[in-house]
């Protein structure tokens, strides 16, 4: 949120579909998962185009990671914990958002079809906060 980039929610609930569709749809550029997920973003890759980097946390499994360094649309694999170092080690000053930029796209499984996202900017999440300390 420092950095003014939204950040978009694709529950395991939807599937490994309602993943590559919630990817491809607001063109994903990075997705950060679990290890044990990372089998599933492997079936669905060919249908992200736009996916360059993977932060996962855990375990994963050292053949997978090499697979996907030998996709040429994958170009950074990291893990969480290495991320947090690099943050650590290369502070970057903040980027503040704008009242009206996007936030937070949550995708729903919906009735029927596709996932849909729910597109929340960051003055929506504020309203939503002050409204709730109101009725506390």
């Amino acid at each position: 949120m420092t950095q003014s980039l939204p950040l978009v929610t694709a529950y395991a609930a939807l599937g490994k579909e309602g993943l590559a569709h919630s990817l491809s749809e607001t063109k994903a550029n990075a997705i950060f998962t679990t290890a044990s997920l990372l089998p599933n973003l492997a079936e669905i890759l060919p249908l992200i185009s736009d996916l360059h980097n993977i932060i996962y946390h855990g375990e994963a499994d050292e053949q997978l990671l090499r697979s996907f360094t030998k996709t040429r649309q994958i170009k950074n694999i990291i893990s969480y914990d290495d991320l947090i170092d690099l943050g650590i080690n290369n502070p970057i000053d903040p980027t503040p958002p704008r009242s009206i930029d996007i936030a937070c796209i949550m995708y729903t499984s919906g009735s029927t079809g596709p996932p849909k996202g729910v597109v929340l900017t960051h003055q929506n999440i504020i309203a939503a906060g002050i409204y709730h300390l109101k009725i506390i």
